[in-house]
């Protein structure tokens, strides 16, 4: 199935039901159907075509959503770009992608300006709420274009998106994610959480990432159902807009549901209109699930999913039984096992890393056949994760075997942030690692060495740092040290420096 048959089919029966409801303003399916289709002309007149690049620098506005599927009904592809991300970020993205159009608005055009300095690649700039010489306006564009729909062929293996993640290398790598991927991904998981097209979806993940496109904007439209938008989390809004728009499904990642949790007004806004919560990105607390479940009266299903694969692998189901700690088993048609080193698979109960086979997983790495053929060999995708399955085929996450460190849902590699430390003037060495954080599952610290003779504070390098990656990268906590742990080989051992960390912060439980 491809995503444009996605987008058709939802809305079709209810053209006057609402598509999306941004800041109380309505747009309408019919009023999407034909913004999208003058987008998608407009956006020929310019060039685009079948496998041309449109990269998305946008929040969760109607204008993303919009973008998204009129690119996809050229036969073009989207790469999706995070607004957290910096210019220098930006400009490895785009240019990497190859991408030729760059769609963004006005709050966001002065850093994606600073982000294409220097590439020649891109030949238009479409900005939405800004009229200036050297751009486009995206409301003039979408104004003065034919509402006919495009009749472009397009098939389930094209490539539709190209998510970036970032690597293990420091380098982003582009996962190409096709038609089907993505849509065989969508209906399979429309059946898990029971979609309706009464449902109202409260749209706060970035739609940027993945799993904010597939198990809510892709699935929200699949239905027919009403997108309710939200730029950014704030508890308070969040279950206010639950409260006044009667929305029926939240999906969040495990940090958001920590925050209202804890809000000391949690329990004065009446959820009571939910049906249901989702929960992924990263392992939910038992703690903060059971609490979420007992104040509210609404059960959380947790899954488990990677860019890689659309994202949904694993899942556990409203009918249950859901297991504490668990993500759940193998969605239908994806298998999901566990292997060990040597790609044999293991027991259950043995740790080992997920692998994956399905119709969900990427195409492979865009421009990179090297980390394809490694992350794909013997025809499983090997994700980095540890876990094991127990007797019922439930799969419990254990740990990473990569070094990622997972941030309220967002990932954060740490060679990414050790190359920008390792550009400041005054840093000899530099090494970053995840620690506990009760609130947002890991938060990131940097070891660092100066240079001798220089000086440096903790706020110094976080303000260097904040020049150069995005605010969620960014770390915490900085420790200044004389040196750092190494092999025999001079390779810098996290390990030891993790280990360094808990004992520490043992040693001050035990002094409490």
């Amino acid at each position: 199935m491809t995503i444009l048959e996605i987008f058709r089919r939802g809305g079709r029966s209810r053209l006057n039901h609402p598509a999306i409801l941004e800041q109380q303003k309505v747009t309408t399916y019919r009023e999407l159907y034909e913004i999208v289709n003058r987008l998608s002309n407009g956006l020929s007149s310019l060039g685009v075509k079948k496998e041309s690049k449109v990269a998305l620098y946008l929040p969760n506005t109607r204008e993303f959503i919009q973008s998204y599927y009129a690119v996809l009904q050229l036969g073009a592809v989207v790469v999706p770009i995070n607004v957290l991300l910096r210019s220098d970020e930006i400009n490895y993205i785009v240019d990497h992608s190859d991408t030729e159009v760059v769609i963004t608005n006005k709050e966001h055009y002065p850093e994606l300006r600073n982000g294409l300095k220097g590439l020649k690649g891109v030949k238009h700039v479409i900005v939405s709420g800004l009229a200036e010489e050297g751009i486009i306006n995206f409301e003039k564009l979408v104004s003065e274009a034919a509402d006919s729909s495009p009749q472009n062929a397009v098939k389930d293996d094209d490539v539709a998106v190209i998510i970036y993640t970032s690597g293990t290398t420091g380098k982003p790598k582009g996962a190409m994610l096709s038609h089907n991927n993505i849509g065989s991904n969508v209906v399979t998981f429309n059946d898990i959480m029971r979609g309706n097209p009464d449902d109202k979806m409260i749209t706060v993940l970035p739609l940027a990432h993945i799993f904010g496109q597939t198990c809510v904007m892709n699935t929200g439209i699949y239905n027919g159902a009403t997108l309710i938008l939200h730029q950014r989390f704030d508890p308070v809004e969040i279950m206010q807009s639950i409260q006044d728009n009667k929305a029926t499904v939240f999906t969040g990642v495990p940090t958001m549901y920590s925050y209202i949790i804890n809000h000391p007004d949690a329990l004065k806004y009446d959820l009571s209109s939910l049906r249901l919560c989702i929960s992924g990105g990263a392992p939910i607390p038992v703690e903060v699930l059971n609490k979420f479940e007992s104040m509210y009266n609404r059960i959380i299903i947790e899954g488990y999913g990677l860019s890689e694969t659309s994202p949904v692998n694993a899942f556990n189901t409203i009918e249950g039984p859901r297991k504490p700690a668990s993500t759940g088993t193998p969605i239908k048609g994806v298998e999901v096992k566990i292997f060990d080193e040597h790609d044999n698979e293991l027991p259950a109960g043995e740790v080992g890393e997920i692998v994956v086979r399905g119709p969900n997983v990427m195409l492979g790495y865009y421009k990179d056949p090297e980390a394809t053929a490694w992350a794909m060999r013997g025809d499983w995708f090997h994700t980095g994760d540890m876990a094991y399955k127990d007797e019922d085929g439930y799969i419990f996450i254990v740990d990473r075997k990569k070094d990622m460190i997972l941030k309220s849902g967002y990932n954060v590699y740490p060679r990414e942030v050790e190359e920008v430390l390792y550009t400041n003037p005054k840093v000899a060495e530099a090494a970053v690692v995840g620690v506990p954080d009760e609130l947002k599952g890991e938060e990131v610290k940097a070891f660092v060495v100066l240079k001798e003779g220089e000086f440096a504070t903790e706020e110094e390098i976080r303000d260097y740092c904040r020049l150069k990656i995005a605010p969620y990268k960014i770390p915490r906590y900085v420790e200044f040290i004389d040196a750092l742990p190494k092999g025999s080989t001079g390779k810098i051992l996290r390990r030891q420096l993790r280990e360094m960390e808990l004992s520490n912060n043992q040693s001050k439980v035990e002094r409490l």
